[in-house]
């Protein structure tokens, strides 16, 4: 059965068309502008925490963390450097370089294609002074479905390899400094990242930039940060081979005072 959609033309004429999608285009255009600032506040805020953490950590250019997409490159970058103290080689810098700059791409492409498609639909109403068969209306949307699917499929797969790595390095960055609530803040962010917008993330790295890196001390297993090398050896072998008691490195000694209560026990004489 065909069937059209007609509107009454003294009120809904091609001049009322147009102002309709000067008005629409008037009520997005602020709201873009918001969105936009609010954005630029949240990445200054992530800059400020994720350079000062990249500094702490001795890397080269953690200023690279202001510049808007490069940024990325710092926060993986930080998460290689939390691996290679681990003895793990990864390359998650690149990587959440590469993603940004297609996802970037993406944004640009995405606003000039939204914006090609509004006019055309516009213009579509317009030649047909709102009035359109089913035909006319099926051809319309024929001749735009397959851009739309297309650059559609290609934008959920950018966004979701840019939200993976986004949250692995997260995650990897949290388990450092805040390893008792990292798994809630990556969660959280991670929510933030598919519904929304991932504002938390910049305030917990911000929040972050002065801790360090926390790596519990572990005194019967020989692990942790706590003392150094050689306080490690005296507390498992406190005297020498001679029968005395080991006391030649004062930096380890203080090492372990500061850590371990009662940890002087060991130099005592026997």
């Amino acid at each position: 059965m065909n069937f059209s959609f007609q509107f009454d033309t003294h009120h809904f004429n091609p001049d009322d068309i147009e102002l309709i999608i000067w008005l629409t285009e008037m009520i997005l255009l602020p709201i873009l502008i918001l969105t936009f600032a609010v954005a630029i506040v949240f990445h200054c805020i992530k800059a400020a925490g994720l350079s000062k953490i990249a500094a702490a950590r001795g890397m080269a250019v953690p200023y690279l963390a202001w510049i808007p997409v490069i940024g990325a490159y710092i926060q993986g970058a930080v998460s290689d450097d939390i691996n290679s103290k681990k003895g793990k080689k990864t390359y998650w810098g690149l990587i959440n370089l590469a993603v940004s700059l297609l996802y970037a791409l993406m944004m640009i492409f995405s606003s000039i294609f939204v914006s090609i498609l509004w006019r055309e639909i516009g213009a579509f109403l317009m030649n047909t002074r709102g009035m359109f068969s089913e035909s006319e209306l099926t051809d319309f949307i024929m001749q735009h479905i397959g851009g739309i699917l297309v650059f559609s499929s290609i934008t959920m797969i950018i966004t979701a390899a840019c939200t993976i790595v986004h949250i692995l390095t997260l995650n990897n960055i949290f388990k450092e400094y805040t390893p008792d609530s990292a798994v809630v803040k990556t969660v959280v962010c991670a929510l933030l990242t598919v519904l929304f917008y991932d504002f938390m993330s910049p305030c917990f790295l911000f929040a972050m930039r002065g801790k360090q890196p926390f790596v519990p001390y572990d005194l019967y297993g020989g692990g942790g940060n706590g003392v150094n090398q050689n306080a490690q050896q005296i507390i498992s072998n406190p005297q020498s081979p001679d029968g005395s008691v080991n006391l030649q490195n004062n930096e380890a000694k203080t090492s372990i005072d500061s850590v371990i209560d009662g940890s002087t026990d060991v130099f005592n004489d026997n």
